[in-house]
């Protein structure tokens, strides 16, 4: 996107898209911002502005720094200690990076099950990925045509990799540090 909101949500002749909002008790769901986070912001700061009764519910990679935000990170997803190297399957799917990686997975390939000799390459990946939600759904949508032993060949992982650091990854960071994974 080149930064702008889609044309429902503009207005040309100012901030008028704020009015439905302001004698309502209404909820504003806005996904994945990252790609207009300055056009979200201001939409979001002028529309907290004129309607306080409104509610806006803004998802992004990134902080949106609207005034009077609250912000939730969300943590990495959960993964097996490094010495925990050889669960089965079905252990290795009690843990939440797994779990997502293995539902990716097979939401892209069909034929895609998650086996006992698929485990170690999946591991390899999700810790790879620090447990990362978007990294691991990238990586994943790459089994149709690498596969997991292949995919685990690949130098893929988070730029910046630290499972302590409250930031999380951005798209932009992920792509970066693994070109395979476009």
């Amino acid at each position: 996107m080149n930064g702008r909101l889609p044309g429902s949500l503009q207005s040309r002749r100012g901030p008028s898209h704020t009015a439905w909002f302001r004698d309502r008790n209404a909820l504003l769901v806005l996904d994945n911002c990252e790609h207009v986070i300055g056009a979200a912001a201001a939409l979001v700061d002028a529309i907290l502005r004129a309607a306080p009764r409104a509610g806006i519910l803004a998802t992004a990679r990134e902080p949106l720094r609207a005034e009077g935000k609250w912000m939730h990170r969300l943590a990495p997803r959960e993964l097996p200690t490094q010495e925990r190297t050889s669960p089965t399957a079905a252990e290795a799917l009690g843990y939440s990076a797994v779990e997502l990686f293995n539902e990716r997975a097979a939401a892209t390939t069909d034929s895609f099950m998650l086996n006992d000799a698929d485990v170690p390459a999946v591991l390899e990946i999700c810790r790879r990925l620090d447990g990362m939600l978007l990294a691991l759904e990238l990586a994943a949508a790459r089994v149709d045509a690498l596969g997991v032993d292949g995919l685990a060949a690949r130098r893929i992982r988070c730029a910046g990799s630290n499972r302590n650091d409250p930031k999380g990854k951005t798209s932009s960071s992920i792509r970066q540090s693994s070109p395979e994974l476009h």
